[in-house]
């Protein structure tokens, strides 16, 4: 699989390290869809917040009761503090296709939302 780093180009053309929620939830997108991407630095407060609404949507695209169970734990788990773009990379390896295109959706669906 390969490697997208979306800081590569602003460090080259000197622009902050920072990303915005749109670049943030691409990279979201790529490590559901399974690709391995560089973590992307974001405000500690805007990426809780990204990552709670991309969950609290996910829950209405899982596609089976189970799939919602699993993401309301982690959803709950989220709420009290404890998300991050580093254990989404890791809960993607383990978690079945369909909790994963329920999160991929919720994350397009939530970069829609902020155009």
């Amino acid at each position: 699989m390969s490697k997208i780093d979306f800081n590569c180009r602003r460090e080259v053309i000197g622009i902050s390290s920072n990303i915005t929620a749109e670049e943030y939830l691409a990279a979201l997108i790529e490590v559901y869809r399974g690709y391995k991407v560089a973590v992307p630095h974001i405000d500690a407060e805007q990426e809780k917040s990204l990552l709670k609404d991309v969950l609290s949507s996910a829950i209405r695209f899982a596609d089976s009761q189970q799939a919602m169970q699993a993401i309301s734990e982690e959803l709950f788990s989220c709420f009290q503090g404890n998300c991050s773009f580093e254990q989404q990379v890791e809960l993607a390896q383990k978690q079945p296709p369909g909790i994963l295109n329920a999160k991929m959706t919720a994350a397009a669906y939530v970069m829609k939302i902020l155009k």
